[in-house]
């Protein structure tokens, strides 16, 4: 077996995305017909590759040695913190990939984008990689191929307590032969941090907020549905069209009436103010927000209205509401109910807005086609949404400003937030090829993947059929049938003791911690003892860790945990320091713990009793 078939084998075995990619491609389409590939034998007979480009030749390894100096090379980084992602930029041959792998520690990542399917095809040809593609540490991202992997799993592994210890690397030579996708990748990891950073400033602020307004909503599980009773039975064949509040949505609203009936028309819940006030009625309303403004809510028409929403989101929207109510998204504690009655869910990876969850929700329905409207995220002069409305002027203040392309070919002003919102839609277009996404704001910026087409075009095109969905969402009974409220009641209850177990055992290890930062500054953490009362945390760790209701606890303290766990993966020289620093950060956790179930027994206690 040659090289190309045993690296092919296990690349078929371990990493079966990549595989069918590369059985899909006409890889003689992807060549490059501005670089040639060679190989040449090094001093201690090994090989190493040649790109030649521009008539100029590039060595990717030593002629000498090739190990030692990838060996050298991979030394000049920091491997002592927790949880690192190396990003490289470039395989090659897969030397140098080869000796940071040697350098990474069992729970850190090694993510490789390799610009070049030319240079990729040759390392499979030509040497024994089979080391590295069965090494599930390492993330092989070839562009034109599976590049989207790159994207996604870094946005999933790169998290606000890992970013300072993330490495970002280039093999030798690559930013001389692929200048501009260099620049692409050092701005895709960019856009990972400040999404990293929002999602942090998000988590820390809201958390508490979200997990009283999830007990608070409770006591609507028994009536509502979940996303998943709606599967196959709204008609995916018809455009789904999503409206937002954007300046732009001015100009085109009055058109959105010929395509009802025509089409499945979800309201954010900020637009839905606009839509109402020109007697549209949309099919679905859909909202997000913990402490969404009642404002949006105040028309009757919107209490009978399906309304889409997390567990997390306004309470006081849920009560005011009248009609069926569906949720989607439903992670952590309230999945975990619905996983004890045996209940098939559909989890959606909702970005950051109300806008980016009802494409979310377009995507899990099923939909092939789907319609942006008012999705402008950006500035029309200083208006940021419909009707003239200028809201968080204050940003442009504070800096917190980028400019991006419009659809016009305009480098116009966005806030940091609609970027973040920007590059959601962008990722999520890239990963769902078979989606045709209209781009029917008619302004805004240009979301790459989008067409771009005015909504009387989209409607002219496209809104050929009659649907009733009002009768269709009529049929479809609640999720959790009245005989199986008791079990919800009994899952609740064992949640509440669940509380008080948790809250000793915090205490527990709240004092153990402070008798081991003690011990490190002592410099006795090696004791028996003390080495008694870490297995003594880890044990307490584990076993609150396991109980479903931990998860709101979590995200509860989670404006403690961001502070105290920044940093808690990086280390210095200073042994003694990190220790007491290991110890200490803990112990705030703990007491955050202690305060969280004295706020969620009592809530937790009256949705008891109103269920």
């Amino acid at each position: 077996m040659d090289f190309l078939d045993k690296n092919l084998n296990i690349i078929m075995q371990a990493r079966e995305f990549l595989f069918s990619k590369l059985q899909e491609c006409n890889l003689d389409n992807l060549v490059d017909e501005n670089i040639y590939i060679n190989t040449a034998i090094t001093k201690d007979n090994n090989l190493t590759s040649i790109v030649v480009k521009d008539n100029k030749s590039y060595r990717l390894n030593s002629l000498y040695n090739p190990r030692v100096e990838a060996e050298k090379w991979a030394s000049q980084f920091y491997y002592n913190n927790l949880n690192i992602v190396v990003c490289m930029f470039g395989f090659g041959n897969g030397i140098f990939a080869r000796e940071i792998m040697k350098c990474l520690g069992d729970r850190d990542m090694l993510f490789i984008l390799e610009p070049s399917i030319d240079i990729f095809m040759h390392t499979l040809q030509n040497y024994d990689i089979t080391d590295i593609l069965s090494e599930g540490r390492v993330s092989i991202s070839v562009e034109n191929i599976n590049q989207v992997e790159f994207t996604t799993l870094l946005n999933q592994c790169i998290t606000w307590t890992n970013l300072s210890s993330q490495i970002k690397c280039m093999h030798p030579h690559y930013d001389k032969l692929f200048t501009d996708r260099y620049n692409n990748f050092m701005e895709t990891l960019k856009n990972t941090e400040i999404r990293t950073i929002v999602n942090k400033n998000t988590e820390s602020y809201w958390g508490s907020i979200m997990v009283k307004n999830e007990i608070r909503n409770l006591k609507h599980l028994k009536d509502s549905n979940i996303l998943s009773d709606y599967v196959d039975i709204i008609p995916n064949d018809v455009p789904a069209i999503v409206v937002s509040a954007g300046p732009s949505l001015d100009k085109n609203i009055d058109q959105i009436s010929k395509a009802k009936g025509k089409s499945v028309i979800f309201s954010t819940d900020t637009a839905l103010k606009y839509l109402l006030k020109h007697d549209i009625i949309p099919d679905f309303v859909v909202t997000l927000d913990a402490t969404k403004s009642m404002d949006h809510f105040q028309s009757e028409n919107f209490k009978k209205i399906p309304l889409l929403c997390k567990s997390t989101s306004n309470p006081e929207v849920l009560n005011l509401h009248k009609g069926k109510k569906i949720l989607f998204s439903n992670d952590g504690y309230i999945s975990a109910i619905y996983n004890s009655l045996g209940k098939t869910q559909i989890y959606n990876n909702v970005g950051g807005c109300v806008s980016t969850a009802a494409f979310s929700i377009c995507v899990s329905l099923g939909f092939n086609r789907i319609v942006l409207m008012g999705q402008d995220l950006c500035y029309s002069g200083n208006i940021t949404h419909a009707g003239g409305t200028i809201s968080n002027a204050h940003d442009a203040e504070k800096g917190a400003m980028t400019m991006v392309e419009d659809i016009y070919g305009n480098m116009v002003k966005a806030r940091y937030d609609w970027y973040t919102y920007l590059l959601w839609f962008q990722d999520a277009i890239e990963a769902y090829p078979d989606i045709d996404v209209i781009n029917a704001t008619e302004g805004g910026a240009k979301i790459k993947g989008a067409r771009v087409m005015t909504l009387e075009e989209m409607i002219q095109k496209y809104c050929d059929r009659e649907i009733d969905i009002k009768t269709i969402t009529n049929t479809i009974e609640p999720t959790i049938q009245s005989n199986e409220l008791h079990s919800i009641v009994e899952y609740l209850e064992q949640s509440k003791k669940d509380l008080i177990l948790i809250e000793n055992k915090a205490k527990e290890a709240l004092v153990a911690c402070n008798k081991l930062a003690l011990a490190a500054k002592k410099e006795t953490v090696y004791s028996y003892v003390n080495q008694d009362l870490i297995r003594k945390i880890s044990k307490i760790n584990k076993e609150i860790a396991k109980m479903n209701i931990y998860q709101l606890i979590n995200d509860y303290i989670a404006h403690v945990t961001t502070k105290e766990l920044d940093t808690i993966n990086q280390f210095t020289d200073d042994i003694k320091n990190d220790q007491i620093k290991t110890y200490l950060k803990p112990s705030e956790i703990y007491k955050a713990i202690v305060e969280a179930v004295d706020v969620m027994k009592p809530l937790l206690e009256k949705a008891i009793t109103e269920i």
